[in-house]
């Protein structure tokens, strides 16, 4: 099963290599700023083969979705507050969510919003705001 998935999503990187090149923009910071610590060979092989795990923990559809929510949060901070803000705090998630909100007045936009910041927060190893009570009021709110 492994090995489809490695093989699976080298695939899908020569067919969508923007979104692969988005993926590995992600895998740049938290946990895996480790990688550059690194002294042995082995390791370092070891530590290139772990974000095809990591992608591979889920459906490529998920990844691709939560991917793309994130980069509508990244336009939206790029736009309102002036930078890319990361990791995203519970008060601007709030604002955002609410922003979403007003413009469509649907749960499942701001639902893939919640998501897209959670997979962005959990694929580099940084607590995601969305376990704030604020952001969880918000989302209740919306429903």
């Amino acid at each position: 099963m492994e090995y489809f998935c490695i093989v699976f999503l080298r695939i899908l990187c020569l067919f969508y290599w923007s979104n692969c090149f988005l993926f590995l923009n992600v895998l740049q910071a938290g946990f895996w700023k480790h990688r550059q610590d690194l002294k042995s060979n082995k390791l370092k092989e070891l530590a290139d083969s772990l974000p095809t795990f990591v992608l591979c923990s889920r459906a490529v559809s998920t990844n691709v979705k939560d991917k793309n929510a994130w980069l509508n949060w990244k336009k939206w901070g790029k736009d309102n507050l002036g930078v890319n803000v990361f990791p995203v705090s519970p008060f601007f998630l709030s604002l955002y969510l609410i922003d979403i909100f007003q413009s469509c007045n649907l749960p499942s936009p701001i639902e893939a919003a919640v998501y897209g910041v959670k997979w962005a927060h959990d694929i580099r190893g940084v607590p995601s705001p969305i376990e704030s009570t604020l952001v969880r009021q918000v989302l209740e709110a919306a429903k």
